[in-house]
């Protein structure tokens, strides 16, 4: 009679079964272990390893598919070929600490009841924690994944610490339950990785942590289901290619500080909390690549569902400089556009319009001193002159047109210098309305409220 789990590996007579309510099992698979003593428990441990050891020896796969491993064990340290561990039952703890798998490593379906300890592991295969149940969590902290990193359909019941681990490989997440805290700090992301419908529970965070390649968050809308981000803290991320939120719902304060986006961020058909901080525009490198003026257009809008005026505006500038790189945007448009960035940011800075109104002043003072130097009145000393046309081109900034109002000017005579004098006059005084107009606007942007 051979052991009753399916696909049993092992070969024993049947005088060495165990039953359980009636049903025989071999001592990997049978629950009756759970009953052990400690000492019998360590002894289980002992074949364990006796197992893996000729399995080695013999170059063939260690199948340790859906045994049952009734009390704490430790693979810390260890040297392991390819090793399946499909449907495996860990009762206690277990440790992986510092293992170093060489070959493929399967946790299919596997189940942990207690701790799961692979910090520092190195699987330098293709590894599969597809469908695991992890009751207390999992603690991969400075774990490497060399190759592809399958976590589909996984369920973190407890914390889940990713501290500083690297994913050389392609990693996937998608689908996964995070029930709880799940920290992701300081992790080498290095090709595509999918967090596509995970889950994700209490708080999460992604602090330093670096995408080299596309990573991808969205939600695929199936049902009524809310998968949104509970508290989330992106502080110091790096985003070196395509990022994608799409349909994601922020129920809490998220934060996106001192971030950087390579490519411009996708947060299409999102809910931002009002508590949601982003960088400022210098960590935004993109403006060229197609999608970027859809991309800002999007955080824009919702900037202004949540009354942010300043992350509103900082996107905006940010979509009308990546409108200026679309070849179907009128050269005009194009003109103008650059003026509006260079003399006050898009309607953010109030500093610009100002030092523009500094600029037109004193440049104008300039070129009335030269015509001043050519036609003025010889009795006047170069100080006095100074006084005049620093004076007037004051008064032209404060009072526009003044010039318009005089028949005369007392410090030139030749008319051809007052003909001049004039025309500059009026052109400062459109020039400073202009720029006053743009100051207005700018304070407008920053302190409008509702």
């Amino acid at each position: 009679m051979p052991c009753q789990t399916e696909e049993c590996q092992f070969q024993f007579p049947d005088s060495q079964l165990l039953s359980s309510r009636n049903v025989y099992y071999c001592i990997f698979h049978s629950p009756e272990k759970l009953k052990w003593s400690k000492e019998k428990k360590e002894n289980f441990n002992e074949k364990i390893f006796e197992f893996i050891k000729s399995s080695i020896d013999e170059k063939k796969l260690v199948n340790l598919s859906n045994v049952l491993f009734p009390g704490i064990i430790d693979f810390s340290d260890q040297k392991l070929l390819n090793i399946s561990f499909k449907g495996a039952k860990f009762t206690d703890s277990v440790y992986f600490v510092g293992t170093q798998f060489k070959g493929k490593a399967n946790f299919n379906g596997a189940s942990f009841s207690d701790t799961a300890n692979f910090s520092r592991a190195i699987f330098t295969a293709e590894v599969s924690f597809k469908n695991v149940w992890l009751s207390a969590g999992g603690d991969f902290e400075n774990t490497i994944f060399y190759r592809y990193a399958d976590f589909q359909d996984a369920s973190f019941r407890g914390p889940a610490f990713f501290l500083n681990a690297k994913f050389d490989g392609y990693s996937d997440f998608q689908n996964v339950n995070f029930l709880t805290t799940v920290n992701f700090s300081g992790v080498k992301f290095i090709k595509k990785t999918f967090f596509l419908n995970a889950d994700f529970g209490e708080t999460v965070e992604f602090i330093k942590s670096r995408f080299s390649e596309a990573v991808e968050f969205s939600k695929i809308i199936k049902g009524d289901k809310i998968l949104g981000f509970p508290e989330a803290n992106f502080n110091g991320a790096l985003f070196c290619a395509k990022v994608s939120f799409s349909n994601r719902k922020f129920l809490a304060s998220t934060n996106f500080e001192n971030c950087t986006f390579v490519q411009a961020p996708n947060f299409h058909n999102c809910e931002l909390h009002q508590d949601t901080v982003f960088p400022p525009e210098r960590f935004f490198k993109d403006t060229e690549i197609e999608g970027a003026v859809s991309a800002y257009r999007t955080l824009k809008l919702m900037m202004g569902n949540v009354q942010a005026h300043r992350e509103q505006g900082m996107f905006y500038a940010l979509e009308q400089k990546s409108l200026r790189n679309d070849p179907e945007v009128s050269k005009t448009a194009k003109l103008f556009s650059w003026l509006y960035e260079k003399t006050a940011d898009y309607g953010q800075s109030m500093g610009k319009p100002l030092a523009w109104l500094g600029g037109v002043i004193g440049g104008f003072f300039v070129l009335y001193y030269a015509i001043a130097c050519i036609y003025a009145n010889q009795t006047k000393s170069y100080g006095e002159l100074v006084v005049k046309t620093l004076g007037f081109s004051f008064k032209q900034a404060f009072q526009p047109f003044y010039v318009l109002r005089q028949p005369s000017l007392e410090w030139i005579t030749d008319v051809t210098g007052v003909r001049l004098v004039k025309a500059l006059a009026t052109l400062e005084s459109l020039f400073i309305l202009g720029l006053f107009a743009l100051f207005l606007l700018c304070v407008r942007w920053n302190f409008k409220r509702g």
